[in-house]
């Protein structure tokens, strides 16, 4: 191997020592009486995560995730999945029929499950779905034991933005090249403050397809076109304090043509079946159909003799080299119909109950439907070779329906954190057997096919604060054993029926050890387990054992290091990790000859080993106020350990595929992004350019390494301007333009050579721009009752004798601490320990606008967002103390509904040692 096991370890050490290095530079150059620099005042954007089923830090989750923000994926031009994989390292997308249907995501090169709104949905990515958005979360790694199957590589997250307390909006139109039309707004309603609260949102496109068909009936149209509408409306209900509802229903539709596919090998000889002993091949010979003809029967048959092999389609030579000469924006011919239809929607229900401060309960429903009718030519010669005719797709549409409930608790002083719960689904065709017409070789097989399945799912997870042993110290567990039952009925008229259904089960597993080395720096050590289902080949007759492909199983050890630093006054985010796994029982994708009649056909098999090894890299640098530099880069080497593949002649031993790489993954991948905020007078706004690069090696997408199954490496450019706030006006304008170097690129192929003698390429769209104008409106920006006169205590440095309380005021209904507010709770932790304090309380208040419900609930954020400081401060959580008291203990006496900014406060008081 490349990078042996002792390579491994000492890329983890080297990880560690450089994360210590950084955190002693960090000390080094922290200034003034705090002993820490957070990261908010750093500059350096905290993003809460929910990898765990619960919201924690970034930075303090032992798990490697790439989080974005919904602003940082606008800033981005990320549209679809094929979008996000620039900017996460560890995901790949495998293109399937249609660039812009999600396709197949895999993360570390390994399958991953998708959910969005915490509901696990099969739609992950599809066009229609990147738009108000809270975050975006990829977690890398077996997320087996929270996420269940089809985890084995990750677990993508999408949270969409919730109902809040203002009323706010915006709107936006885009125009640009190709005829590009775009709209997307959203509305926020409080109906009932706190109580009621609803989000409406919506999303579409028209643009103008890249390719065009050159010759046929379908001459002129253009391909890879978009025609696309989203919504969502979300309701947030709160009927008490300790019950809230989030009642979700979403969904995509899209109507367009084909997505373009270019002909790039062609097997002349590739052998179909065989005339009176003669071999009958794709395009070597005289025409066969001179058989059929009495007058020309002789003369053929001699001509198909001297050649050695009669042909099927002899025009296709001539094809082929008329396609070349086209190049990648237009394609010969078009032997299929223009109807490529998907349609998803979800409504979704998450409810949760807060039994106590120490226990609650979450359900989480969901009811889906989903559909895709997609026409595929494989070839785009105009022939019938392999082409999709029928306006029904070749399956129904799909239902699913699923249910999880959570039970999350904590104990022995909050040290322990649990989670336990369990999760069930059905998914099945919602009108039994569909039926789609193919043309295989100019023959019509009508299918009928109809599928169902069902998982199961019990599962615990916990971690415990071991900082008694060790300060900073925590062990987590977890254990999961999933379920899934699958069955599918596949007719294929003139050729076998298949009926199948299967049980899969396994467990999944997770074992983590992190240590917080500093308020900064957290190293972790992390092992995992999960499984991705078995499947099945209905080519085959069910008694065929070949028919069955049995799950498949990955183990992963990781060592990751998180850290936020700053040397030299550059301040700097930087997040590494490396892994070792071993894959077994792998499913992969091979032609198979099978005889009586003889054919060959692609199915998977299980029949290899593999083992897995990687080092990732994320970073944020900001070398000076007003530019922000993000870098991520991804190394994975990955080999089957044992594979042998069938024989494509049908006969004579199998292949020893041993040592060859993983299909689906690049060894290397890199990506760089920069935003610069433009040094302009506040009064004409804010202005800011944006540049991203994003790089990855070539890959093999056949396991068979047939010719033309590799995917060449690429790169493209991305460039971005935005003009926000203009002249203090709320109204936005923004530029936009992608593969901005106009780069022409494979981004997938779909390697049939072995089987049916031919390969063909899906090529990156060329180069798009357009111009944005947005106009937003609402927020809480409401004008400010006149305090009462009241001055804060001073910050003063630590002394033998320190305040023993500090005030730090808020916002009118929020509860993020603004800069005054952080370097007060910076100057309260820096006293703490020159005071010898062993607990402070955190009380948090309101004024008496709106219900008693409502500030309960905006008093006990404020006090765990001063908490939250205090930690990053490098107060330990077991020595701080949360109150809420809502509208009680006022500051300043008012009458009930008055805004007075004195009483939006939080007050920390030192409970013990000398300032006491």
């Amino acid at each position: 191997m490349i990078v042996s096991m002792r390579s491994w370890i000492l890329a983890g050490t080297a990880l560690a020592v450089a994360g210590l290095a950084g955190s002693a530079c960090l000390a080094q150059t922290s200034t003034g009486s705090s002993a820490t620099a957070d990261s908010a005042s750093q500059g350096l954007e905290e993003i809460v995560v929910t990898a765990r089923k619960r919201e924690e830090r970034l930075q303090t989750v032992p798990i490697a995730v790439t989080a974005l923000t919904g602003a940082r994926l606008d800033k981005e031009e990320v549209r679809g999945i094929a979008d996000l994989q620039t900017l996460a390292p560890s995901l790949n997308v495998v293109q399937l029929t249609n660039r812009d249907d999600g396709g197949l995501q895999v993360v570390r090169g390994l399958p991953a499950a998708g959910y969005f709104a915490e509901i696990p949905t099969v739609n992950t990515g599809v066009i229609g779905t990147f738009f108000d958005l809270a975050s975006v979360q990829v977690l890398n790694g077996p997320q087996g034991t929270l996420f269940g199957i089809n985890s084995v590589g990750g677990a993508i997250l999408f949270e969409p933005k919730h109902p809040a307390n203002d009323f706010e909006g915006y709107a936006k139109i885009t125009l640009g090249n190709y005829n590009e039309r775009g709209f997307e707004g959203a509305i926020n309603v409080p109906i009932v403050e706190d109580k009621l609260l609803v989000r409406f949102s919506g999303i579409g496109e028209l643009r103008d397809g890249f390719t065009r068909v050159a010759t046929g009936p379908h001459a002129g149209l253009d391909l890879d076109n978009r025609d696309y509408f989203g919504w969502r409306l979300g309701v947030t209900w709160r009927p008490t304090d300790d019950v809230e509802n989030y009642l979700l229903y979403w969904g995509v539709n899209v109507s367009s043509n084909d997505s373009s596919l270019i002909l790039a090998n062609l097997d002349p000889g590739f052998q179909l079946s065989s005339i009176a002993g003669i071999p009958l091949t794709l395009a070597k010979g005289p025409d066969y159909t001179g058989l059929l003809n009495p007058k020309t029967q002789i003369a053929t048959y001699l001509a198909g003799l001297k050649a050695g092999a009669f042909s099927l389609y002899p025009q296709m030579n001539s094809i082929f080299a008329r396609q070349q000469a086209l190049g990648p924006r237009q394609v010969y011919g078009f032997g299929g119909l223009p109807e490529d239809k998907i349609y998803y929607w979800t409504v979704s229900d998450i409810a949760k109950w807060d039994i106590s401060d120490d226990f609650s309960i979450r359900n989480l429903a969901s009811y889906s439907e989903y559909g895709q009718q997609t026409p595929i030519d494989f070839t785009y010669t105009g022939l019938p070779i392999i082409v999709t005719t029928a306006p029904s797709p070749p399956t129904p549409a799909q239902r699913v329906v699923s249910d999880e409930i959570q039970l999350h608790g904590k104990a022995l002083s909050d040290k322990l954190n649990w989670v336990v719960g369990g999760f069930l689904d059905y998914s099945g065709s919602t009108k039994g057997l569909g039926e789609g017409t193919v043309l295989e070789f100019g023959t019509p097989l009508t299918n009928l096919k109809g599928n169902s399945s069902r998982a199961q799912r019990l599962f615990a997870q916990a971690d415990y604060d071991l900082s008694d042993v060790v300060e900073g110290l925590r062990f987590t567990a977890g254990y999961s054993y999933s379920w899934n039952w699958q069955s599918i009925t596949s007719v294929v008229v003139g050729g076998p029926t298949a009926a199948l259904d299967h049980q899969f089960h396994s467990p999944g597993w997770t074992l983590d050890l992190d240590y917080q080395i500093t308020p900064q720096t957290m190293v972790y050590v992390r092992g995992a387990k999960a499984y991705s289902s078995g499947d099945f080949n209905t080519g085959f007759e069910p008694n065929d054992p070949r028919a069955f492909v049995q799950p498949q199983y990955y183990t992963e050890a990781e060592i990751g290091l998180k850290s936020d630093w700053t040397l030299a006054g550059v301040k700097a985010r930087t997040n590494v990790a490396a892994w070792h796994g071993s894959f077994s029982n792998i499913q992969e994708g091979v032609a198979i000859t099978l005889q009586n009649p003889t054919r060959t056909v692609e199915a998977k098999t299980n029949a290899a080993t593999a083992t897995f090894e990687g080092l990732a890299f994320e970073g944020t640098l900001i070398p000076f106020e007003g530019l922000e530099i993000t870098g991520s880069y991804q190394y994975i080497h990955a080999n089957f350990d044992t594979f042998l593949l069938p024989n494509p002649n049908g006969f004579g031993p199998p292949i020893d595929a041993s040592n060859r790489p993983l299909t689906q993954m690049p060894k290397n991948k890199f990506s760089v992004s920069g935003t610069y905020q433009l040094p302009v007078d506040a009064s004409i706004g804010k202005v800011s350019a944006t540049a991203s690069y994003s790089w990855q090696g070539q890959q093999y997408d056949s396991a068979d390494q047939e010719p033309g199954s590799i995917i060449p490496s690429y790169g493209t450019l991305n460039v971005r301007m935005d003009w926000a706030d203009i002249y203090g006006y709320p109204v936005d304008l923004g530029f936009f333009m992608d593969n901005a170097l106009d780069s022409t690129y494979v981004t997938a192929l779909f390697p049939l050579y072995f089987s049916v003698g031919f390969n063909s390429n899906m090529y990156a769209p060329p180069r798009t721009w357009g111009f944005e104008l947005k106009y937003h409106f609402g927020g809480s920006a409401e004008p400010e009752a006149t305090p009462a006169a009241y001055t804060p205590p001073p910050v003063v440095a630590p002394a033998p004798s320190v305040p023993h309380s500090y005030l730090v005021f808020f916002d009118f209904n929020k509860s993020d601490l603004t800069s005054q507010a952080v370097s007060i709770v910076n100057q309260a932790a820096a006293n703490a320990g020159p005071a010898h304090v062993t607990q402070l309380t955190v009380t948090g208040h309101t004024d008496t606008v709106g219900s008693d419900a409502y500030n309960m609930r905006l008093s006990r954020r404020r006090a765990e967002s001063v908490a939250a400081q205090l930690e990053k401060d490098g107060i330990a959580s077991s020595e701080i103390e949360i109150v809420a008291k809502g509208k009680r203990d006022l500051l300043v006496p008012t009458a009930d509904g008055v805004k007075e900014p004195q009483n939006r406060r939080v007050q920390i008081v030192y409970d013990g040692g000398a300032g006491a």
